[in-house]
């Protein structure tokens, strides 16, 4: 009864109860996984470790999730290996791997968490597989049907039709995914009924879990694809369009018809008006098929050459064409769509699609054309007629109006058609009136053989990236100059800035002032550089023949471009905006560089012998010959992916070593060759840019009249291909050839072996001598090892490519499958003989000797390596050498390599000092045998052990102080031979794999000398290196669970002055233990800011610490998703023991903002406004846009208190507004904004103040002005300290002053505020005051009033406060803007009134930080007040969009616009007399085809400096002053070729000094003769009367004269030549009577 109830017992415990039954996992072989791994879509893999808790815990929490594993098609299996486990990357226990379709992914997670894991295998991006669709069943079609918006579902069975159709469904599966629409199959025959399904197969549609059922034939891919698509967006009750990603374009574009894409910014203002318009169509657009979508990402356009935004593009089966009408207006839109779907018109395009549509149309026709040419517009209707009949023939036709990129395709002149063929370019060049000789001319390129006629460009394009090998043969017809993107010169003897740059060149020509005007400048100073580099090439050649190979080589090799660190002229040039930028300047220095070096060889040399030193005889006869025959060729050529095309360019066929023409050619990827037989034929010319260009280039030198040379050339075209293979270049090059740079040759055939660029010469004799000898002597080698199971074979290195072999012939002897290389002298017998014996001896049981790399390879290629370390001339290595030797293939057996070395560097690596000695590296750590090496049993034990248990790695001294570098957490057992020390190891080696799964790594030695340095006099203790920095246990040596926390205590991890990095499993426990805990995401590599977050966040690691917020980094993107992180560096704060989580959204980079945003973030709840003093105060309020400031005493105040927490209560609003609160006890700060009475608010924006007047104790008051003052347009209130600030401060200052309890100022204020921004846009500031006292002091006496402070002068407004437009117009007015003595500063704004309101403006664009620019403007204010008066206005700016926009990239700089158009003042800024003169100078100030406006001053210096000016005084309020003005402009021209000046005036008052009382009039100062004149022939006729007869006219005046002064002598000779008688007998009488 006993033993029965003893095995009923015993039948018991081995009887699962019913509550707990549960199926477990099945353990599984190598051979069996291998084949799950095979046949199972969905494979789960535990790996697990015996004695391991943590995997028992793990395998019972995998087991309670097996039944929706089960559900979701899961197979589970377990399994006990460490070296397959290796295999798939884990190397600590436990682990999971999820075999995906034979793909494994490993479980990256806390295996802790069961929900994690079932989330990881069953989600529907872990069971989604590329290129398939997914299989699925009833319970898992029910949770996808719930949890997609979109999901397409196929219902099958095993029928042949279902596959048939599954095979169509599944080409578009991927394209699906891309359209966010789920793709599964089920094979479930009890789903038909209860889906109502017609039969099998079916498709049904679910959307937003609504079904529809697919009633189309389902083999029809493409319409399926189609339908799922259009039917994604039907039926949407909002009437919006529909946003989509990059990559669902793509498939848009690729899948539907009709397809109508707006690419637009969303952060335009235009962005809402313009969808608001455009969806109003929308609904229009799907009735007629038309799918219209959005995209606002950035640069998606880019593909299709879309650059400005918003652009409309209708794509019509794949063809794109671009709306260029207004797209508000929707029913135009509406009417260009519709008309595209039905239209038959050609499609425009952009460059960026043009490359598109070449690479992938087969056949293709491209019209560049002019929009504005009338023989364009008539080309484009001709070609319409034939567009259908080319869709028929799969031709594709579209145009394009860019002549940039028809330039890059070499055409001048358009309109022009190219036909493209699989991306070769066919120029048609016949009349373009006739649509059937261009469609016949189509039909022809399609069925003939022609080689197509191509421009250099064009030859280039495909070059460059277009095709990868082009054929061209040069024709007979004149050259046109070195290829490239700029144009030829259309005449040989036309001068261009190549001959230009040739002639100026002297050894001195840059002097210190040499100065750079313009791009052509530019561009000299290149070329003559170049110059010098090319003389100085030229210096080293003595022959011509020598010059020309240098100077193409020069302008070929790689050079630097402006933006290079390397590019001379960086002060000169700006470097290219985009990468096509920079390759088309690439290409037009190459042409420029290449020209130029063409050029200055003819002037070296003799400029009547051409390059080759002879006059070239083209023979136009034989080029058609040659042409003739290659139309035969061309189809043949295209099918084996070669272009044949022909070219017409001496020049070019110069540069590439063409000497004779005509000449096959051929570019096979860029590398110039003859096509005349499989091996490259060359030039000497050729040859040298090879030479340059290929690391590995051989080459044949052969005589073609040598049947040896073919001989040999047939032999090599052999392993021509292989020679390919292995990077080598194979060439041939005649002896028609100049060879004499290759050096002294022996006969021919011989090959020259070019190895970065050093020449090795071999001669076809040689070769043949030298292989017949090895032969031979491998022979006499094989005969002298006869008995001896060695054999010798002769192999072809072709047939065994599994095999490395460098070079060839070699010898390689296989021992056990591996090769040995034999490196010596093939040409020695002896040394063969005695290698192979030594190789045959050493394979007999013996063990490898290898090098330290060696072992170092073995290491990183093998998880097991056992390394014996031995030492020369020691007899206990001997010993054990041939003990050793009989485990060898026991370790063989078991995996484990073993090898030995004797090699110093390996010896010194790892500190051996004792010999032999044994070390053992797993996974690449390495272990010191401790026992005696030559006891192999013992070893055999060890090594066992070793690769079953997780044993703890023994190391020597220098092992130690590697692992402390390379490990940053290491834990060192310090022992003895004791057993103390034994039992404590035993404890230790318990939590290993615990301690590696916190990243803490042990290791033990046995130095007493290092256990002294550490504290551990008597061993054994145990040590931790942190960092490198060591700290001691000295806790219980015995007790496991202590040591294992205590490696893995947080607190005694952290190392000061560095963020420690933690795995998972260290994180999850600090977690646990800080109620915070930031943590930086980031990844060792792929991330290029990582590092440099990591150094910025280090600095405030000590004071987040000291706030009770631990920072630690981490590396792991699976947990950081988890968590809402999908961008690496990140940093998130861990909250309530991690159960919240808050990412840091800011920059990085900023420390303290990172610091503040952990402190708030640790207490929300502690809205404390931050305390300010002095200049930390000011250094906010500047570089804060809106900041309020709390200006409180802790004295003598009873309310500071309570409006402070008033205050605090409103701090998070004000955050949220953008709006940082402040407060301060400064009194100097309160002084300096007037505030004299505590407390008080001042708020700053953009570091304009305005103070609050209201009750600071009312918050959400104070919180509404804050606001308000930030968003909306307000006049700031100030007080007297601030204004005084203020005026010294800002140029143009408006002061509005008003009083308390004033109506009038309320409503003037209201009025004002409307143009408060106008102002600021002006540069204009206004503010307003209260304080009448200092309103006195400016004479004011009522308000409100308004004053206008210039640079601190003050001008008061006497006009209607009440209309602003007037206030404004006054305030931006030139006369009251204007600064006495001083050059006025405006800003961009301000500057475009000026120049619209100003005919002739003189601006001075200069840089705040330019030393020289304060002493020049201080010398152009001289002249401010002249030029004035000349009508000359004068405003400096320093705002760079200001300069950026005028085209203005150098300052200081005068620009002087006259009615807007500019002119550089290119003299001496220093000297204001002659800038003035320049600015009033009649060569500057006149524009063509206008008669200048000119002031009284200007026309006094007209007059005075001109023999004949005609002056128009008019009146702008005079109705028929403007007709008479549009007449005479008519004749300024002519006045202009007659020398005479034509200008106006609108001056009244100074016509009347000339006597014209009635306007409008014209005077012709010659001899101020005035006429009144409107019809401008009559004027014209007039002014050439007098400007020719003034000779007459001055004879006339002179005869009047003279007449005159005639007749005054002759009255005068008459009244006093003769007297009356009767006088003088009187006189005679009285004379008498005296």
């Amino acid at each position: 009864m006993q033993h029965f109830g003893l095995l009923v017992v015993l039948f018991l415990g081995v009887i699962p109860s019913s509550s707990s039954r549960r199926r477990s996992v099945e353990d599984v072989a190598r051979k069996q996984l291998d084949t799950l791994i095979q046949t199972e879509d969905y494979l789960v893999v535990f790996w697990y470790g015996k004695n391991c808790k943590t995997c028992d815990r793990t395998l019972s929490l995998l087991e309670s999730k097996f039944t929706e594993l089960e559900e979701a098609g899961v197979e589970v299996t377990k399994m006990n290996d460490k070296k397959t486990a290796k295999l798939y990357g884990v190397v600590t226990f436990p682990g999971l791997t999820f075999f995906k379709a034979g793909k494994a992914v490993p479980f990256e997670g806390d295996l802790s968490n069961g929900e994690a894991i079932l989330d990881f295998l069953i989600s529907q991006e872990s069971l989604d597989i590329p290129d398939r669709i997914e299989q699925v069943n009833a319970k898992q079609l029910e949770k996808l049907i719930e949890w997609k918006d979109f999901i397409a579902i196929f219902f099958y069975n095993g029928q042949d039709e279902s596959s048939e159709a599954l095979r169509h469904l599944e080409n578009i599966d991927s394209k699906a995914d891309k359209m966010g629409i789920a793709f599964v199959k089920i094979n479930d025959l009890e789903l038909v009924d209860e889906y109502g399904l017609p039969g099998l197969p079916s498709l049904v549609y679910y959307r937003r879990q609504a079904p529809i059922l697919y009633e189309g034939d389902l083999a029809q891919e493409t319409e399926i694809l189609e339908w799922l698509i259009h039917t994604r967006t039907t039926g949407d009750d909002e009437d919006v369009i529909e946003e989509v990603s990059s990559t669902e374009l793509e498939t848009l574009i690729s899948s539907v018809e009709n397809l109508a894409v707006l690419y637009y910014d969303d952060e335009s203002r235009k962005a809402d008006l313009l969808l608001e318009s455009l969806e109003k169509i929308d609904d229009e657009c799907d009735q007629k098929d038309i799918q219209f979508v959005k995209i606002s990402q950035d640069k998606a356009g880019e593909k299709y050459g879309i650059t400005q935004l918003p652009k409309l593009v209708f794509f019509k089966s794949d063809l794109p064409n671009i709306f260029e009408g207004n797209l508000i207006d929707e029913n135009e839109v509406l009417d260009w769509l519709l008309g595209q779907v039905h239209s038959d018109s050609i499609e425009e395009i952009t460059g960026t699609m043009l490359d598109r549509l070449i690479q992938e149309s087969r056949h293709l026709v491209v019209l560049f054309y002019d929009r504005d040419e009338a023989e364009s517009i008539n080309l484009i209707d001709i070609l319409e007629t034939v567009d259908d009949e080319l869709d028929k023939q799969d031709i594709l036709m579209v145009k394009l109006s860019d002549h940039r990129e028809a330039k890059e395709w070499g055409i001048d002149d358009t309109p022009a058609i190219v036909y493209f063929e699989n991306g070769i370019p066919f120029l048609f060049e016949g009349g373009l009136t006739s649509a059937e000789v261009i469609l016949e001319w189509f039909l022809d390129q399609i069925k003939g053989d022609q080689i197509e006629k191509v421009t250099d460009e064009m030859l280039a394009k495909m070059i460059d990236g277009q095709q990868s090998t082009v054929g061209a043969i040069f024709l007979t017809t004149k050259g046109t100059g070195t290829r490239g993107p700029a144009p030829v010169v259309a005449n040989n003897t036309d001068r261009d800035i190549v001959d230009e740059s040739l002639e100026l060149f002297k050894a001195n020509i840059f002097f210190s002032s040499f100065e750079i005007k313009d791009r052509s400048d530019q561009l000299l100073v290149y070329c003559i550089l170049y110059i010098v580099l090319c003389l100085r090439m030229i210096q080293k050649c003595a022959t011509k023949e020598r010059a020309v190979k240098e100077m193409f080589t020069l302008a070929l090799e790689k050079f630097d471009l402006p933006g290079d660190a390397g590019f001379p002229l960086n002060c000169y040039y700006e470097p290219a905006k985009s990468q096509q930028d920079r390759d088309t300047l690439h290409k037009y220095l190459t042409q420029i560089r290449s020209e130029i070096g063409a050029r200055l060889l003819e002037r070296v040399f003799d400029p009547k012998i051409s390059v080759d030193g002879k006059p070239n005889d083209h023979n136009g006869m034989e080029s058609a010959q040659i042409l003739a025959a290659l139309e035969n060729i061309d189809d043949d050529c295209d099918k084996y992916g070669i272009p044949l095309v022909k070219i017409d360019d001496p020049e070019y066929a110069k540069a590439n070593g063409i000497d004779k023409i005509p000449s096959p050619y051929t570019l096979k990827m860029d590398c110039p060759t003859f096509s005349r037989d499989d091996i490259e034929e060359v030039t000497d010319e050729m040859l040298q840019v090879l030479i340059k260009r290929h690391e590995h280039l051989a080459v044949v030198v052969y005589d073609p009249d040598d049947r040896r040379s073919d001989k040999v050339l047939t032999g090599l075209e052999n392993i021509d291909d292989d020679l390919d293979k292995g990077d080598v270049t194979l060439v041939k090059l005649s002896n028609d050839n100049d060879l004499t740079f290759l050096g002294e040759l022996p006969d021919l055939p011989a090959i020259v072996f070019f190895e970065s660029e050093v020449p090795t010469v071999f001669s076809d004799e040689e070769l043949d001598k030298v292989s017949t000898k090895i032969i031979a002597g491998l022979e006499n080698v094989e005969t002298r090892l006869k008995g001896k199971p060695i054999r010798f074979l002769e192999v072809d290195v072709n047939d065994v490519p599994e095999i490395s072999i460098s070079s060839v012939p070699s010898l390689v002897f296989f021992k056990n499958g591996e090769p040995f290389i034999y490196e010596d002298n093939l040409m020695n017998e002896e040394s063969i003989l005695m290698w192979a014996q030594g190789e045959y001896q050493t394979n007999e049981d013996v063990i490898e000797d290898v090098s330290t790399e060696a072992v170092h390879k073995l290491i990183e290629s093998n998880p097991y390596v056992l390394v014996y370390v031995y030492k020369a001339k020691c007899e206990k290595c001997v010993e054990a050498t041939n003990n050793l030797e009989g485990i060898d293939d026991d370790t063989d057996a078991v995996g484990v390599k073993f090898v030995k070395t004797d090699d110093a560097t390996f010896i010194k690596e790892f500190g051996i000092v004792n010999f032999p000695a044994i070390v053992y590296f797993e996974s690449g750590n390495p272990s010191l045998y401790e026992g005696d090496p030559t006891e192999q049993a013992e070893l055999l034990t060890w090594l066992l052990y070793q690769l079953k248990e997780d044993t703890i790695e023994n190391i020597n001294r220098d092992l130690l102080f590697r692992l402390m570098t390379e490990n940053e957490f290491l834990g060192v057992f310090f022992y003895s031979n004791n057993e103390e020390s034994l039992k404590m190891l035993r404890h230790l080696e318990l939590i290993d794999d615990e301690a590696s799964e916190f990243g803490v790594r042990l290791a033990k030695i046995d130095d007493p000398l290092m256990a002294k340095k550490y504290g551990h006099r008597n061993p054994p203790g145990l040590g931790y290196f942190r960092h490198a920095n060591y700290i001691k246990y000295d806790g219980d040596l015995f007790d496991g669970e202590e040591i294992l926390d205590w490696l893995t205590d947080p607190n005694i991890m952290e190392v000061s002055d560095t963020i420690e990095m933690v795995n998972t499993k260290m994180f999850e426990k600090l977690k646990s233990r800080n109620e915070h805990l930031a943590v930086v995401f980031y990844a060792e590599h792929d991330c290029m800011q990582c590092e440099m977050v990591l150094q910025e966040l280090e600095k405030i690691d000590d004071e987040a610490e000291a706030s009770g917020i631990p920072i630690v980094k981490l590396e792991d993107r699976a947990l950081a998703k988890s968590v809402g992180v999908f961008a690496l560096p990140s940093i998130v704060i861990f909250r309530n023991f991690g159960d919240d989580a808050v990412i840091y959204a800011g920059d990085l980079k900023n420390e303290e903002a990172v610091l503040e945003w952990l402190i708030v973030q640790r207490d929300p709840t502690n809205e404390a406004i931050e305390e300010k003093q002095g200049q930390t105060l000011r250094k906010i309020i500047m570089k804060t846009e809106s900041v309020g400031v709390f200006i409180y005493s802790q004295e003598n105040c009873k309310t500071c208190l309570s409006v402070l927490q008033s205050l605090e209560n409103i701090d998070d609003d004000c955050a949220r507004h953008n709006i940082k609160l402040i407060k301060t006890t400064d009194e100097e700060f309160a002084n300096e904004v007037g505030i004299t009475e505590f407390p008080g608010l001042v708020f700053f924006y953009n570091s304009v103040p305005n103070i609050y007047e209201g009750d600071l104790l009312a918050e959400e008051e104070v919180l509404d002005w804050l606001v308000e003052m930030r968003s909306e347009s307000h006049i700031e209130l100030i007080t007297r300290p601030m204004l005084e600030m203020m005026v010294g401060n800002v140029q143009y200052l408006v002061v509005f002053f008003v009083k308390q309890n004033c109506r009038t100022c309320d409503q003037v204020l209201t009025e004002l505020e409307k143009i408060d921004d106008e102002c600021d846009a002006f540069g204009i500031q206004m503010v307003k005051l209260q304080d009448p006292q200092l309103a006195k002091r400016y004479g004011i006496k009522t308000f409100p009033s308004l004053v206008y402070f210039r640079n601190g002068n003050p001008l008061t407004y006497e006009g209607d406060l009440k209309n602003e437009e007037s206030v404004l117009d006054w305030l931006i007015d030139d006369e009251n803007r204007e600064l006495e003595d001083e050059i006025e500063a405006v800003n961009i704004r301000m500057l475009e009134k000026l120049l619209d309101s100003s005919p002739f403006l003189a601006v001075f664009f200069y840089d705040e930080d330019c030393i020289e620019c304060d002493a020049l403007l201080e010398a152009l204010e001289h002249i401010d007040d002249e030029a004035d008066m000349f009508g000359v206005d004068f405003v400096k700016t320093d705002e760079p969009k200001a300069a950026k926009r005028y085209h203005i990239y150098r300052t200081p700089a005068l620009v002087y616009f006259r009615k807007r158009l500019p002119v550089i003042y290119d003299g001496d800024l220093m000297d204001p007399d002659k800038v003035l003169e320049w600015l009033t100078s009649q060569d500057v100030f006149e524009i063509k085809d206008e008669i200048e406006e000119v002031n009284r001053r200007m026309l006094e210096k007209l007059l005075d400096e001109n023999d004949f000016v005609a002056v128009y005084f008019y009146d702008e309020k005079c109705p028929s002053c403007h007709r008479v003005s549009e007449g005479l402009e008519k004749i300024d021209q002519d006045a202009d070729a007659l020398d005479i000046t034509f200008v106006k005036i609108n001056d009244h008052r100074y016509a009347k000094k000339y006597g014209v009382n009635k306007l409008p009039a014209l005077v012709y100062f010659r001899r101020k003769f005035p006429n009144d004149l409107f019809n401008e022939q009559e004027v014209l006729a007039w002014l050439k009367k007098n400007r020719f007869k003034h000779m007459e006219l001055d004879l006339f005046m002179y005869s009047i004269l003279a007449l005159a002064s005639s007749f005054i002598l002759y009255t005068a000779f008459l009244i006093f030549g003769f007297k009356p008688k009767e006088t003088d007998k009187k006189l005679e009488d009285d004379e008498l009577n005296k």
